[in-house]
């Protein structure tokens, strides 16, 4: 798991690992978040919770403009109309 969530000033393990996943037959690939507090059954605290929402924040940015060219289907019609 690559840990991008790593404080390098501290020798304590990250709470939250990440690693991306390639997805077969794409350039875009999967990320893959893990909680790592074993010792407390994974619960959420604030620091897992801040760290979850940077995470989610960051891959927001990233992934900005991704549902505009998911929308397109190859027969050109949009399944999301109401």
């Amino acid at each position: 798991l690559i840990n991008i969530m790593t404080d390098s000033s501290t020798a304590e393990a990250a709470v939250v690992l990440t690693s991306r996943i390639p997805l077969p037959d794409s350039e875009r690939c999967a990320l893959l978040i893990t909680l790592n507090r074993p010792h407390k059954k994974n619960c959420f605290n604030t620091e897992v919770c801040h760290k979850l929402a940077q995470i989610f924040h960051n891959v927001a940015e990233e992934v900005q403009g991704y549902d505009s060219n998911c929308n397109n289907d190859d027969d050109g019609s949009n399944n999301n109309e109401e």
